[in-house]
Parts: C-alpha cells; structure tokens; sequence
C-alpha cells in the first residue's frame, strides 16, 4: 500500500482556496462572460505548486432557479484555474465552487484501481436446488470478475465480453446451472476498499465535496443547447407513443425513465410483469431489462432479471420503425477498469451495428451518466464524481461518433441542478430528462 502513501499536508483544502472574479462588474449584459480564477491552498496557505484538482463549479440564481457550467476550464497545472461562465438569463448571479476531489485524492484513487479493486468488491451468489421429492438446498458464496478460488462456476458471457465467476457451492447436490439470486454486500466491500488506503486518506475521502456543458437551466427548465425542449402532459405522451415501441436496457437510472411513464404519463394495464407492459389502448410497448453482472445491489435479485445487453438487442426481433432503444450502461460497470468498460460498450455497440444493418430505421438513445451521492463508502471510494467522468469520456468515444445514434446528454444538468446530487435523480430532475427524451422521439 505504499503506492498510496501521499502529503495529506500538501491537499488542496476548500476553506483555504481562493476564488476571485477577474473581470468585476456592477452589471453585465445578457450573452457576456463572467471570468473566475480559483487558486488552490494547502492547510497552512501556501499555494499549491501543481494543478490537477478535480473541481465543480457553476453560476446560478436562486428564484427562480437558473444555472449553467462554464464554458471554458484551464488548469495551469500551478494551483491556478481559469473559468468563463456565459451569461444567458436576466438577474442576481452567484458563484458556486466546489473543490470535489484534490489532486492526492485522484491519485489515491488511481492506485485504488490498480491495486485490484475488483477484488475488493463482494458479491454474493445464492445457489437453490430444489428436488422433486421437496428437498431443498440452499448455498451462498462469492462472486465476481474473476475466479476467487478453485473449484470456480465460470457463468461468464465472453461473447458480450461479460466475465463473471462464483465459487463453486460446497455441496454437492447443487451444480452451477442453479445460480438464482445475486446481490452486493456493501459494508464488507468498504471495509476491504478501507485496507487499500490509509486512515487520513479515507478521510480526505469523506470531506471531499472535462466539461461538456451541453446546456443550461432557465426557471426551473432545462434548456438543451442542441434542441428546443418541450414539457410533455400525460395526454401528449400517450398520443405521442401510439404505435411505438420503448426498450429500456441497462441499470437503474434507465428503469427509472421506464417506470415513471408507465406510472405517471401512460395507462397501461398491468399483465403481471412489471418489466414489460403493451398499452393496447395506444399499441405502446414498453419494456425494461437489467444489464448482466456486475450489479451492486444491495438486496437479493433474481438472476432471470438480468440479460446482457448485446444478446437482448441481437435477439430483438423488431426493430424498424416506431422502435426506441434507450441505453443507460454506466453506474454499474464503469469501476473495475476503463479496458473492461470500453470492451464491454464495443460489444454492445456491435450489437447495435448488426441490428441497424438488418432495421436501419430503429432509433438508438444513449442516455449519459449523471452526478451521484455518495452515501456508502464503497461508492464513494470507486464512483465518485471523477471515476464517472472517466467512464462518460470512454462512453462518448464508442457512441457519439456514430450519427445512427442520439446522445441523451443529461450529465452537465445534474451538474448543475438544484435538487440534492442522487444516483437516482429527483422528481424535478428526471422530468426534464424524459421531456429531453420524449422530445427526441417526438419531435
């Protein structure tokens, strides 16, 4: 662990920097700039000789909400940044600065990932054999990326570049055809996260609070820089999705997109699966499918909830017109190693490649990452803000330079929004995400 033996002396702090506005006005004028130059401090206030700090900052009003990212961002790699904010609403602006993580951090957090974090992480496996004569057995064992011990269940995808091993269940009456049920222990994996830094470095952690800038919030709306939003009523959703077809792949953030429309913008019956619904009133099918492992849950699923994603959307035998697919591949899938998530996102964009050649006129939305909280150490140690900035330049890299493809660019709104940070956006949040969304199906 000596890789992760950093100065913590030499940390930028929050209450010792300094943020300064170089081009001070009493007023400015709509579509001018707003410059800032933040200089970063150590505890004793000194200037930090090296740039680098991963920092989050914006200019808002308050009432009613309005709030846009800057422009542009220079690190002079000499403890000294620079930021434009440009002025697109009418009112009293402030200045928010958030010092996310200092550059130590970022360097612990490196070493972290290099020191097998994969193997830090506890996933559990539960195995159920259940006998005709009534007889049932039960085991629980490890789970992950890569084999733990031998005998092993090698339950991997290679195809879909999706590895995943157990430990094979002690008792003989159970095979590895009888994997049921998986979830993720949280407090082990931060417990053995803890053991690859140091007490001070945990901490550093804990009290640490690229840019696409592709919008702003005006009163409360989001306002995208590459199309004209609009506010969907229920009534103009259901008119909207007649005739169409709405596929949901991918982890949480997806389904929560999924299960407010069924919930709250269309009426469809429910048939007794919640991951599917066909609105014979409007002909709309929707449906939701959980990406394969890794899956950081922390209560048990069952594995027939999972799919990974390539075979769901090589096995979609619609597709053409009226068809969405909308992906959401990032929370889940973005810690162990950029190599493992760029192999992963390139089968699935072979998959879309093969379904485009035999349905060219299906539509293919992929929705960005968003800002998070950090409530749970494991998560905080391996999903922080700045590991999902990796993980969202790679996802750019494979999808956004195919024009088949639509970008749903929700990561600079969360960003700057008003709501308190949350994996799962708040209300307010995630209805401008589905009128983003429904605006580029319905317009």
């Amino acid at each position: 662990t000596s890789v992760f033996r950093n100065q913590v002396t030499s940390f930028s702090t929050f209450n010792r920097s300094l943020v300064q506005i170089v081009n001070p006005r009493t007023v400015y004028r709509v579509s001018e700039q707003v410059i800032i130059r933040i200089e970063a401090r150590t505890a004793n206030g000194s200037i930090q000789p090296f740039g680098g700090d991963f920092l989050r900052m914006k200019l808002f009003s308050k009432k009613p909400y309005s709030a846009i990212g800057p422009d542009t961002f220079i690190d002079y790699d000499n403890g000294t940044y620079l930021a434009s904010f440009t002025l697109r609403w009418q009112g009293i602006v402030n200045v928010s600065v958030q010092l996310v993580h200092p550059r130590c951090v970022i360097d612990t957090l490196k070493g972290i990932t290099q020191a097998g974090i994969v193997e830090s992480f506890v996933f559990i496996g539960r195995f159920e054999k259940q006998r005709q004569n009534g007889t049932s057995y039960v085991e629980k064992v490890q789970c992950g990326l890569q084999p733990r011990q031998i005998p092993f269940c090698n339950l991997s995808a290679n195809h879909t570049h999706g590895p995943w091993f157990c430990n094979k269940p002690e008792n003989s009456s159970i095979s590895c055809r009888d994997w049921t049920h998986f979830n993720f222990d949280a407090s082990k994996s931060t417990k053995k996260l803890k053991k690859l830094i140091t007490p001070k470095e945990y901490k550093a952690l804990l009290r640490s609070n690229g840019n696409f800038n592709s919008g702003f919030f005006h009163k409360g709306t989001w306002q995208p820089f590459d199309c004209r939003l609009t506010h969907f009523e229920s009534e103009q959703v259901q008119s909207c999705l007649n005739f169409k077809s709405m596929y949901f792949y991918g982890d949480s953030t997806a389904r929560q997109m999924y299960e407010y429309i069924i919930q709250k913008k269309i009426n469809c019956v429910d048939n007794g699966n919640k991951w599917m619904r066909h609105c014979t009133g409007q002909n709309t099918t929707m449906l939701f499918k959980f990406h394969g492992p890794p899956v950081r849950k922390g209560t048990p699923g069952s594995v027939r909830e999972l799919g990974y994603i390539a075979d769901e959307i090589d096995n979609n035998q619609e597709g053409g017109p009226g068809v969405y697919i909308i992906l959401s591949l990032w929370a889940h899938l973005v810690y162990p190693d950029k190599t493992f998530y760029r192999d992963r996102l390139l089968s699935v964009k072979s998959a879309i490649d093969r379904l485009l050649e035999r349905r060219p006129e299906t539509r293919i939305i992929v929705r960005s990452a968003n800002i998070r909280e950090h409530s749970i150490g494991a998560f905080l140690l391996v999903s922080s803000d700045w590991v999902a900035l990796q993980g969202e330049r790679i996802l750019r890299d494979v999808f956004s330079k195919d024009e088949r493809i639509s970008f749903l660019d929700v990561w600079d709104m969360t960003l700057v929004q008003e709501c308190p940070d949350n994996v799962h956006p708040r209300e307010t949040t995630l209805i401008q995400m589905l009128d983003y969304l429904l605006t580029m199906i319905c317009q």
